[in-house]
């Protein structure tokens, strides 16, 4: 019985709470709050655990914005209203968070009709919905915070807007991009790219030029994909982005290594390689010097391929990741052999 007495202690205040929760929900239907009841009803026999504070919270505040409702007082109503959806956002209860922002959109639409209060629904709902991953809800509503701040807004502003949208529209392009739908992929990119001129911030169109650039080469058409990621090295160039550089070395050493160009490949990974300095995590310099290992083997100057491939080995030891240590040690053993092979061919003629 000692054992089981803090379960039956916690059941005990379970089973009290649920009957305190009970009476609060039939105590709003009897008093003729029945938008209140309502949701308070679906709230508690919804996911999102509540304790009984936290309830109550929720049962005054909405109690509050009803009786505002019905006084005609349609702003402290959308105050309470918000208030509920900043709550439940904050507590990561984003479908509920939905719904009460949704309250205060038709509020503001339909009764308050102010542009500053129709801003924060526009703009709360655009994030819930980003982070519900409803690309579509949120891009609808972000237009609408694009276009309030249009009427009467500061160009910082309205540039903050479109960064907001651009982000909607490019998480939608990434979204259909893994579900295999290219085309509208696509027209979600250019979208984000209009998006990104509005914001005029050209580091945000340098991304959707290398994110079109990777559809392009899922679907292997190398040359609109070269000439994306060009596009995005242009501007890496222009603002001095040594990361956005060397990752566009890089893609385009790929691609032109997938169009067996290997001269092109060579100088685009040997840049890429001269880029990668100080700044650069081990990564991206075991990846450069594999690189340059890759395309002097396929260069047949194995000499200088075994060079890489050792340096590659050494950071990857480094690294500590056993699965790049295994993949350098395999490729420096072939590079090794490829070496011997060819130094023996090379004593036999003499």
């Amino acid at each position: 019985m000692g054992k089981n007495a803090p379960i039956l202690k916690k059941a005990k205040l379970a089973g009290k709470m649920q009957v305190s929760v009970q009476n609060y929900i039939t105590n709003a239907l009897a008093d003729g709050f029945l938008h209140s009841f309502e949701d308070l009803f679906n709230i508690a026999n919804d996911s999102c655990t509540l304790d009984l504070e936290e309830f109550v919270f929720v049962h005054d505040t909405l109690l509050e914005a009803e009786k505002a409702l019905n006084h005609g007082e349609h702003e402290a109503a959308f105050s309470k209203y918000e208030e509920l959806g900043r709550y439940f956002h904050q507590k990561n209860f984003l479908k509920w968070a939905a719904h009460f922002f949704e309250k205060c959109r038709l509020l503001g639409e339909s009764k308050v009709r102010k542009v500053r209060l129709l801003r924060i629904a526009y703009h709360e709902l655009g994030l819930v919905y980003e982070q519900l991953q409803k690309y579509d809800e949120s891009i609808d509503h972000r237009k609408m915070y694009v276009r309030c701040w249009e009427k009467n807004g500061k160009d910082i502003e309205i540039m903050d807007a479109f960064k907001e949208l651009y982000t909607s529209y490019r998480l939608k392009g990434h979204e259909l991009f893994k579900q295999g739908l290219h085309e509208k992929s696509l027209a979600s990119f250019y979208s984000a790219m209009e998006a990104a001129r509005g914001a005029r911030d050209v580091s945000l169109e340098a991304e959707i030029h290398f994110d079109i650039g990777e559809l392009y080469a899922n679907q292997d058409k190398t040359d609109d994909s070269i000439e994306a990621y060009r596009k995005y090295l242009k501007i890496a160039n222009e603002s001095e982005n040594k990361k956005a550089q060397r990752r566009a070395y890089y893609v385009l050493g790929n691609a032109y290594r997938k169009q067996r160009d290997i001269i092109l490949a060579y100088n685009y990974f040997k840049k890429f390689l001269e880029l990668v300095g100080e700044e650069s995590d081990i990564v991206e310099k075991c990846l450069a010097e594999r690189m340059m290992g890759e395309i002097f083997t396929e260069m047949n100057d194995h000499e200088k391929a075994l060079i890489h491939s050792q340096k590659n080995y050494e950071l990857c030891i480094q690294q500590k990741d056993l699965k790049s240590l295994n993949n350098a040690r395999v490729a420096l053993g072939v590079t090794e052999g490829r070496v011997a092979f060819e130094n023996t061919l090379n004593q036999r003629e003499e």
